[in-house]
């Protein structure tokens, strides 16, 4: 967070964010969030000043806060610069065209993510299964799960070899079935990097069998074909990627 700050401190044309020390005593108010927004953002709609109130006020987490102009505290503008509202992409490509979506898997690109379950540093940051949820409720497709032996005979989740906390394997898997198709009904990829015994591996197929049902592709679509089955023939599936 203090990195991001100090970054736009640099910049004296924009607005002073006060002491990136202290980020919890920062703050973006209306006029600095507009200067923002069309000098840095090139946001056209930003001259209207109403507009940026109304887009302020989205991201104020505490509604009862009691001031004459909106401002963002620092965790609030971090909120906003990662959001939805804040992308470069166009949403007219946002929803895919189901008359596009009858080819085989490997003829699309495919919305992916790298060590899922990190909030944060690759190092030392936590793991979390909200992670996990964030990412399909953006629409994500393609989620990585680094699986290790835990306590108990059950497989926990973590990067390896460094000073990331762990989480467990089975909450997981819960979240994914809870939140694989809330923004896409197409199928979600569950990329294994798997570094468990033989016996935690039996566990990780159990769970998938119990937990994702028929979701779970378990067989071929089509046992003849000679290309991968399209996305329109996989809604609402589960595929799992794993080496042999």
């Amino acid at each position: 967070q203090k990195s991001i700050l100090d970054e736009f401190k640099k910049d004296s044309t924009m607005f002073l964010l006060g002491n990136t020390d202290r980020p919890d005593a920062s703050a973006v108010h209306l006029h600095d969030f507009q200067r923002f927004l069309l000098h840095e953002q090139q946001e056209s709609w930003a001259q209207d000043l109403n507009k940026v109130r109304e887009r302020m006020s989205k991201f104020i987490d505490d509604t009862m806060r009691e001031t004459d102009e909106p401002f963002l505290y620092v965790d609030e503008f971090l909120t906003y610069l990662f959001s939805k509202e804040n992308t470069i992409w166009d949403e007219k490509y946002a929803l895919a065209d189901p008359q596009d979506m009858n080819n085989p898997l490997s003829h699309y690109w495919i919305s992916s993510s790298h060590n899922t379950y990190l909030t944060g540093d690759q190092l030392r940051s936590e793991s979390s299964p909200e992670a996990y949820i964030r990412c399909l409720r953006m629409g994500c497709r393609c989620i990585e799960l680094d699986c290790w032996d835990g306590p108990d005979g059950k497989p926990i989740i973590y990067h390896g070899w460094t000073r990331t906390t762990k989480i467990k394997f089975d909450d997981v898997v819960q979240a994914i079935k809870d939140y694989a198709f809330v923004a896409s009904e197409y199928p979600v990829i569950l990329s294994i990097e798997e570094h468990c015994s033989v016996e935690q591996q039996r566990h990780i197929a159990k769970v998938f069998r119990e937990v994702f049902g028929d979701q779970l592709l378990a067989k071929p679509v089509e046992a003849s074909a000679d290309q991968l089955p399209s996305p329109t023939q996989l809604k609402g599936k589960i595929i799992i990627k794993h080496k042999k």
